[in-house]
């Protein structure tokens, strides 16, 4: 496999970026935003088109760009950045692009119906079926691959790179070949775009390394167009298609002649890259060197068992591929094999604390995404069948959550609990590691390679909404952090290692956003249990369980607006537990072209997702009973306090 297309596949499967050649810094650069969006106008009329090459080249090559959506905008779209007006910038500007809550909508979507509006079809771009498609090129991935930020923080390069993505908008042929297709003519979505990109650069400011960032990709879609010109096959390809055109005809001549213990006959039976790469290592070619391969000469000359079986331009192609056999192998061009999955970097991941996962998360590398993975499958082995109901089948879903909040809705209200304002001030500070990244379960799903299902374009809908929906002040976490603050705790910021050392916390205080954090970094993996996690969160409290934790906080003269907050928004009419009942429907109707044992098997993930949800909940509630129970009584303290820490992760 070609190393551009390697890095393209570990990117997409695994959410790391390979490290891009930055190329050279600029020597001058525009000084304020009006001179950036100026100068990036005037690339945008700098590029050019290439008026012979073909529809299918140019579609299928812009592709591996195309079907992704924001992919320089995902690292600051993690959870920990949209406290701050640059991060929900990003984030609304992400979310745009991925379709705002509609996969109609997704650029990606809209270019794969451009695909199919030229009868040109892709498998998904994180298969290996994508990455081995012979109609690709490495320059195709080679532009993809600019726009993977490897970073964890917010780089003004990749803002750069949105930015002139943005302004730029599809390349010149690709203009040409759909001018009327939604892709490239969604003005209302233009203009969109723009103004939240000119958002996203006010509040970042760096202009030498923004304009370097676009210039590196103005430069990437200059080499990319250049490689559209129309040229001959490689010598590879053309050897390709010559064996694929002869094997029918060669068949049941060939019973007798082995060439890697295997009869040529069954070789001709074959895709030809396999016959190739043998006849490459084979007696019968000298690879560099036509005049002394059988194959090239005596084989088929006169006298010789292959005699009138090449014409003269079959010949030129023969010698041609065995000359190429003696350059480096990237001149062959060989067809990319189907890749093996890309194992862990860490054989054996570290046992770390909850807290320390948590800190770890904020900012992964390999190792932390491997520990991960690791804490996930404990997690979910650990979790045991609790006597609490769920639905038997799917289709008992949504009837099923609508009994079940109509008990929470209605449930009696219980006088205030016997618990002084400092209890409740400290038992408020143990929601703070979760409140403070509320949503992070779901930020995986802004990956290029997840985000255009109809189920992620749900969640992250949820997703933007938890971190604010583009408005910092109602960013879930600041919400908390400003209550928090008005009785006296200052809290350093949720990324940095004095938040998770802080004596303030139980360890327990880290076991659920721990897990949303970890799950998060492996969505694709898990996202049947992620879709059951979810649900249990949005589903958590509703009625009864935020009504109580309201009035013990209205008891204490406490503001109690993150309770009152969602228990608004989580609602089953039309807010987040509505969405996530759907998402759960639409990833099970793509479960549903199976059998009825991939659909038990799938339901049964989703079943343990959301019991998950109780079983790491119960380590605070456990934690928090200990230190308040002896003055309390255990029984009567486990009742009121998973009422105030269910929304918090309990």
């Amino acid at each position: 496999m070609a190393p551009v297309r390697a890095q393209y596949h570990r990117w997409l499967t695994r959410d790391i970026a390979p490290v891009a050649d930055p190329g050279p810094a600029p020597t001058s650069a525009p000084d304020s935003l009006d001179a950036l969006w100026t100068a990036l106008h005037d690339l945008r009329a700098a590029e050019v088109d290439v008026p012979d090459a073909t529809a299918e080249r140019v579609l299928l090559g812009y592709a591996p760009t195309a079907l992704l959506a924001g992919p320089a905008l995902f690292a600051a779209s993690h959870v920990r950045h949209a406290d701050r007006e640059l991060g929900a910038a990003c984030l609304d500007a992400l979310f745009l692009e991925c379709g705002e809550g509609d996969a109609a909508r997704h650029r990606g979507n809209l270019y794969r119906a451009l695909l199919a509006d030229h009868g040109l079809a892709l498998p998904d771009p994180a298969s290996p079926r994508f990455i081995a498609d012979e109609r690709l090129r490495d320059e195709d991935f080679t532009l993809a691959l600019v726009g993977a930020d490897p970073s964890a923080d917010i780089q003004p390069e990749a803002l750069g790179h949105h930015a002139a993505a943005i302004v730029l908008g599809p390349p010149p042929a690709v203009r040409r070949l759909a001018p009327h297709a939604r892709y490239v003519a969604d003005a209302s979505h233009h203009t969109r775009a723009q103004a939240l990109t000119r958002r996203c650069l006010a509040a970042c400011a760096a202009w030498p390394r923004i304009w370097h960032g676009a210039l590196r990709l103005a430069h990437a879609r200059q080499t990319w167009t250049a490689a559209l010109q129309p040229n001959s096959p490689s010598a590879w390809h053309a050897m390709h298609d010559l064996v694929a055109r002869k094997a029918p005809h060669a068949s049941g001549h060939h019973r007798r002649i082995l060439l890697k213990n295997r009869t040529l006959d069954e070789w001709f039976a074959e895709d030809p890259t396999a016959l190739l790469e043998m006849l490459a290592r084979s007696s019968w070619v000298v690879p560099g060197d036509p005049d002394r391969s059988p194959l090239a000469t005596n084989l088929v000359e006169f006298g010789g068992p292959m005699f009138g079986v090449f014409t003269p331009e079959d010949q030129r192609i023969v010698r041609a591929w065995i000359l190429a056999q003696g350059a480096p192998r990237s001149a062959a061009s060989p067809a990319p094999p189907t890749p093996s999955p890309v194992p862990f970097d860490s054989p054996t991941p570290p046992r770390w604390s909850a807290s320390q996962l948590y800190h770890r998360l904020m900012r992964p590398g390999p190792l932390a995404l491997s520990a991960a993975h690791d804490h996930v499958t404990r997690v979910l082995r650990a979790t045991r069948d609790l006597p609490r109901h769920f639905p038997r089948t799917p289709r008992d879903l949504t009837p099923w959550v609508d009994a079940r909040l109509r008990e929470q809705v209605t449930a009696a209200d219980e006088p205030s609990p016997d618990l002084t304002r400092d209890e409740v001030i400290w038992l408020l500070t143990q929601l703070a590691p979760a409140a403070l990244v509320d949503g992070a379960w779901l930020q995986g799903l802004a990956a290029p390679a997840l985000s255009s299902s109809p189920a992620a374009a749900l969640l992250l809908a949820i997703y933007r909404d938890e971190l604010g929906a583009g408005v910092t002040r109602q960013h879930h976490g600041n919400v908390m952090r400003a209550t928090l603050q008005t009785l006296g705790v200052q809290l350093p910021p949720c990324d940095s290692p004095a938040f998770t050392s802080s004596p303030s916390f139980v360890p327990q205080a880290f076991a659920m956003p721990a897990l949303w954090l970890a799950i998060a970094a492996h969505s694709a993996t898990f996202l049947p249990e992620l879709l059951g996690l979810n649900l249990a969160i949005e589903m958590a409290g509703i009625g009864s369980g935020y009504r109580r934790a309201i009035g013990l906080l209205r008891h204490h003269a406490i503001d109690p607006y993150f309770f009152v907050l969602h228990n608004t928004i989580d609602n089953a009419a039309s807010g987040h537990t509505a969405w996530s009942t759907r998402a759960i429907d639409h990833h099970m109707d793509t479960i549903a072209i199976r059998d009825d044992l991939a659909i038990s098997r799938e339901w049964r993930r989703i079943r343990r997702g959301y019991l998950a949800y109780d079983n790491v909940g119960n380590q605070l509630v456990r934690a928090l009973a200990l230190r308040l129970g002896p003055r309390l009584g255990l029984r009567w303290l486990r009742r009121r306090l998973t009422s105030l820490t269910t929304r918090a992760g309990t």
